[in-house]
């Protein structure tokens, strides 16, 4: 433990005695290590401890995680499960970020399944993917790949109309140097498009340590509406919109229905998750219409230095 650690600091702004609001371990694969989520009220920003460098947290990212495993993943799925998966990307991410077509950049882009439905939208894409394995992924649809940190990947510089982190910003080790850098690419007026888990939502204090979005200790930082905002207004962007995602819902709770029954691994319950999934899928609507969603999305854009 590093003395700003004993003192509860945070890595973003160095403020101390930071109250611990959650403690759990590995949810997804029972990896060893219990973590601590501990809170900055002067940022509005919850950050992981003990801090992991990037070298101790690849052992939580094996080959079986699944935005690493492209489309081979759902042929072990049932129908159901993959209509209900259908559904959310047809009314996801790629089908409601109202941005006009032109170049985008896709950070973290996974298996580059986002990526190929912003293509189809008529966008020229590229995405930055630190796994090995997801960019394989990427390549195999046709699409450019920089396979690296994103920190350290060598692009132009105001050569994008957009730039989209998705189930990104949460697993960086530097929020505010992600940012930055995203600005540096986006051209005059550009936009960039962020969705991560609402640390804020219903689902997440209902279900505290238990809840399935908190993924410890592969999601670093923990985001609210409030602290999101104020990050992205600190690096230069201007927020245009905030949008609660009613899709994501109903993953995220029938998920922490079954870790917080110690069922999430479970291969009897994994076959009846689907229609636990399928009946939480009406409590999306009015949680995103209250503004308690346990996703969003915020859409800026860039402003001058």
């Amino acid at each position: 433990m590093t003395d700003g650690e004993a003192r509860g600091e945070c890595p973003l702004c160095g403020t101390t005695e930071c109250p611990e609001v959650r403690e759990a371990s590995d949810p997804r694969f029972g990896l060893p290590g219990r973590f601590r989520v501990l809170w900055c009220p002067k940022c509005e920003v919850g950050s992981t401890h003990p801090r992991l460098t990037w070298a101790e947290l690849q052992r939580y990212y094996p080959d079986a995680y699944d935005p690493y495993r492209g489309d081979t993943w759902l042929s072990g799925l049932s129908r159901v499960h993959r209509f209900l998966i259908a559904a959310e990307e047809r009314f996801g991410a790629a089908a409601t970020d109202r941005v006009r077509p032109g170049t985008l950049l896709d950070v973290g882009c996974g298996d580059g399944a986002y990526m190929a439905e912003m293509a189809q939208r008529g966008f020229t894409v590229t995405g930055v993917e630190i796994s090995p394995l997801a960019s394989k992924a990427v390549t195999k649809r046709g699409f450019p790949v920089v396979c690296g940190d994103f920190l350290s990947a060598i692009l132009p510089r105001e050569a994008f109309d957009v730039v989209t982190m998705n189930h990104y910003l949460e697993h960086c080790l530097d929020p505010r140097a992600n940012l930055k850098k995203a600005h540096e690419l986006l051209k005059e007026g550009g936009h960039l498009i962020v969705g991560v888990p609402n640390f804020s939502s219903w689902p997440s204090r209902h279900f505290g340590s238990h809840w399935s979005d908190l993924e410890l200790p592969r999601h670093t930082f923990h985001f609210g509406p409030a602290g999101l905002v104020r990050l992205l207004e600190a690096c230069e962007f201007r927020i245009q919109k905030i949008r609660h995602v009613a899709t994501a819902d109903a993953g995220s709770i029938a998920t922490s229905l079954l870790v917080k029954s110690g069922k999430r691994t479970d291969t009897f319950v994994q076959r009846l998750y689907p229609f636990l999934h399928a009946v939480c899928y009406p409590l999306g609507i009015p949680l995103s219409l209250l503004r308690e969603s346990a996703w969003i999305r915020v859409l800026s854009e860039k402003t001058k230095a």
